[in-house]
């Protein structure tokens, strides 16, 4: 959309890249034109209340949107790229207790009688509840031991005094 004009051409250096003016065609057109007479003022004056269509604003965004992808080095794919890095992440941090595969797969075999996937659901969920009366087992125990520790070290003070 823009034209680059700068003092050099060359483009291998970045430091030449850096101090390169990035300018739309319309400034451009209009220094160009700076020089040459305008015969009618009047034309000048309602060109300029006139506002762009929307098909130049979205032109102008466009460039705007690759300008600053350029400049900061952040695409769509390296976006897709990072949401997938994450996901992956995530799903190495998630511990897979419980699979629902077995569920889904009798579910799609199944469709219309969803009745006959009721045993391998009633296992799932008995799996998840396991799972979750474990993990609220091992939080009563690890602030039992708390408890304890704090009420022997304030045993440990009376004896020593």
């Amino acid at each position: 959309m823009g034209n680059a004009a700068s003092s050099g051409n060359d483009d291998s250096s970045k430091t030449q890249n850096e101090s390169i003016i990035n300018l739309s065609d319309h400034c451009l057109e209009k220094l160009t034109n700076e020089n040459k007479e305008v015969s009618d003022t009047s034309d000048d004056k309602q060109s300029a209340l006139e506002s762009p269509s929307d098909g130049e604003w979205m032109l102008k965004l466009k460039g705007l949107d690759q300008t600053h992808s350029n400049t900061n080095g952040i695409t769509v794919e390296k976006i897709y790229k990072m949401i997938e890095s994450i996901y992956q992440e995530l799903e190495e941090m998630r511990p897979v207790i419980c699979s629902a595969d077995e569920v889904i797969y009798c579910l799609k075999k199944h469709p219309q009688k969803m009745i006959m996937c009721k045993a391998t659901m009633d296992a799932y969920i008995d799996c998840i509840d396991t799972h979750r009366i474990n993990i609220i087992k091992e939080q009563i125990d690890c602030k039992l031991r708390e408890k304890n520790k704090e009420e022997q070290n304030i045993i440990e003070k009376f004896l020593q005094n």
